[in-house]
């Protein structure tokens, strides 16, 4: 007979924990050749400048840094890449004795083998945009031929573009101007990035601001409702129709998402919208606050984001024209007795904004926590009956509950009810339905109507 040892002990590890969604970070987007994945995250200004991928007149690193400009601002935050189909380099400025030129890498798509060539020359005397274009396209085409690439002297500029069956990206560009064409549906951008990160960040933004693109994304953002990494979009726009009155059908972008009833986008007007993307400011700064339906989005004062101002007058909006933003529940920033604080605070369908990202979080948590209870029996289960059962599924969820009015989402809640009898179809497909729990928001005040009465005092009274 083997021998025994006078006692034994035997540990089983029921540590398991899902992952939980990202309800903070932002993601902002720009069509570049910058790197070969879809997204890089950064986690300071001083690490975004560092990457000399980026170039600091780029709509990337204008947007990033407003981003990071916010106090307290969520890191990292995420640069998104769409996919180009090429880029038109000009010359800019153009200056005598100079060098100008770029480093390019060319990837085999199906081996993933790079190549890196350095392009650079030298403007020489009398320099004109023509003639440094053209000697940029000697470099590339004669001198020291880039394989599998495709460049174009457009007299005063040069397009390149990557062969079928190759990538390309480019860094260090010296002395150039960039602008990116693009393909790319909302619908494959979004698929891409998803596919090679779905749970680093929440918001989502871009710099296309154009009715076609925002439309599309919108839908696409909408659709992530159903997943276990559900998605919010913001976006901006200064669109000249959007601080007229309202028409029907609508005739601008934020009027359109109106009609559309987009619970998860919220767009903000902006006189510079297109070269500023006010859009990343609130949620880089609001990302901060887990979970993020304990605050507001009306009221934040952000950094490096003027008052929305009349396109013509340049004036602060008049109270009129933000009205009219109001009425496509649209976001702005607004003076009021002379602070300049974001007004709205609203999606697009109407629903307040950190509503949503108090859904998100419920849901969320209830589904993780509740998880992690299957998960974690080992030699046991998670029965049908009320002790080591349903009593257990309740517990977890009144916790959520808990959670949730201590972090201010919540007023208070009505407790889980199960039903106490599970109908046998039910018991063999092993699944516990009509869990069912009530939570009454917190909200938040957003306008005080105050009524009073001024008189004299009647000295009988005194």
């Amino acid at each position: 007979m083997a021998y025994k040892e006078s006692v034994q002990s035997r540990i089983q590890l029921a540590t398991t924990g899902s992952t939980s969604a990202n309800l903070g970070n932002t993601l902002f987007v720009t069509t570049n050749t910058y790197f070969t994945e879809r997204m890089r995250g950064y986690n300071s200004i001083t690490e975004l400048r560092d990457d000399d991928a980026v170039p600091t007149t780029s709509n990337a690193y204008a947007a990033l840094r407003l981003a990071f400009s916010q106090s307290g601002a969520t890191v990292p935050i995420y640069l998104g890449r769409r996919e180009a189909d090429d880029v038109t380099y000009t010359p800019d400025p153009v200056v005598d004795n100079t060098t100008y030129g770029f480093q390019i890498e060319v990837i085999d798509d199906a081996t993933q083998t790079p190549v890196v060539d350095a392009v650079f020359i030298n403007s020489g005397a009398s320099a004109t945009a023509d003639s440094i274009a053209t000697a940029l396209f000697t470099e590339v085409d004669v001198t020291l031929p880039v394989a599998n690439v495709t460049v174009v002297d457009n007299t005063g500029s040069i397009t390149v573009s990557a062969d079928a069956g190759y990538t390309m990206n480019i860094t260090q560009v010296q002395g150039l101007t960039e602008a990116f064409t693009t393909t790319e549906t909302a619908a494959d951008l979004l698929a891409a990035i998803t596919a090679e990160d779905n749970e680093g960040w929440y918001y989502f933004a871009c710099e296309d601001h154009t009715e076609t693109f925002v439309l599309a994304m919108a839908a696409e953002i909408e659709a992530s409702e159903a997943t276990n990494f559900p998605k919010m979009y913001t976006t901006s726009s200064q669109e000249a129709d959007t601080i007229t009155p309202l028409a029907v059908p609508a005739t601008d972008t934020m009027g359109m998402l109106l009609e559309g009833g987009y619970v998860r986008t919220f767009a903000q007007w902006h006189h510079e919208a297109d070269t500023l993307f006010p859009e990343v400011a609130p949620t880089a700064y609001n990302g901060q606050f887990q979970p993020t339906g304990r605050t507001t989005w009306k009221f934040i004062q952000l950094s490096g984001v003027p008052a929305a101002a009349d396109l013509v007058t340049g004036k602060p909006l008049a109270t009129s024209k933000q009205g009219y933003i109001n009425d496509r529940n649209g976001n702005w920033m607004g003076l009021e007795r002379g602070v300049n604080f974001l007004h709205g605070g609203k999606t697009a369908s109407g629903e307040w904004i950190d509503v949503i990202n108090s859904k998100d979080w419920l849901n969320d948590e209830i589904e993780t926590r509740l998880l992690n209870l299957l998960l974690n029996n080992p030699g046991s289960k998670v029965s049908f009956d009320n002790i080591s059962g349903k009593d257990r599924v309740k517990v977890v969820i009144d916790g959520v509950m808990n959670d949730a009015v201590g972090f201010g989402i919540l007023l208070g809640y009505e407790p889980t009810s199960i039903p106490e009898n599970t109908p046998p179809g039910d018991i063999s497909s092993r699944t516990l339905r009509d869990v069912n729990w009530v939570g009454y928001l917190a909200g938040a005040v957003h306008f005080i109507i105050v009524d009073g009465i001024l008189t004299y005092r009647d000295e009988a009274l005194a």
